[in-house]
């Protein structure tokens, strides 16, 4: 089971795993590794794996009836080093609305982006930003917040953080840096 594995690696890896998943979307991919029956459902194929594995890495037991398992209540194990779980990427190119949805509905670390020119992953990372805004998501905030707790608890007293300054105003990276003092670091600093 993925979620097994994972969290071993996490284990060996010292938490520094990071887990990435996708849909697909050539059929000939699944023919060769004999799952070609999964092909026309593997959005929800996907979708059920990310429940079962942060079911698997959050519960001390779990049980899964659906469609993808069928398991009743056990333990599966050690847990991941990180928690609640390792971060987890969706990768999507169905559009940044679906691809926002699903990070906020599963409360994913991010999206994995494999457009083919700068100029395409610009304006896809400004619309999922803009979509998760749009669903009311603090996921930055809650993402820079968890990592640099998780970097505090690994015994770094001082992050160096490099805002961005290519096509980044300066008055927006002002008013990141007053929400990175004024509400991240009173968290991290009472971690």
């Amino acid at each position: 089971m993925p979620a097994r594995g994972v969290a071993t690696v996490d284990h060996r890896s010292n938490g520094r795993v990071n887990v990435g998943i996708g849909s697909g979307w050539m059929p000939e991919e699944f023919a060769a590794a004999s799952a070609a029956h999964i092909f026309p459902k593997r959005h929800k194929h996907v979708r059920g794996t990310i429940e079962i594995m942060q079911g698997i890495w959050t519960k001390d037991l779990f049980e899964c009836h659906g469609e993808l398992a069928d398991f009743d209540r056990c333990g599966f194990g050690a847990k991941p080093v990180q928690t609640p779980h390792p971060p987890i990427y969706f990768s999507g190119l169905k559009g940044p609305k679906r691809s926002a949805a699903r990070i906020a509905k599963y409360n994913l670390s991010g999206w994995i982006g494999i457009q083919d020119t700068p100029a395409e992953l610009t304006k896809w990372r400004g619309a999922i930003g803009e979509e998760l805004e749009a669903l009311g998501s603090d996921r930055t905030i809650d993402q820079l917040t968890d990592n640099l707790k998780r970097y505090k608890e690994a015994g770094r007293s001082m992050p160096l953080l490099w805002p961005p300054f290519a096509d980044v105003p300066v008055s927006k990276t002002l008013d990141d840096l007053k929400v990175l003092r004024n509400e991240i670091m009173p968290k991290v600093e009472a971690a």
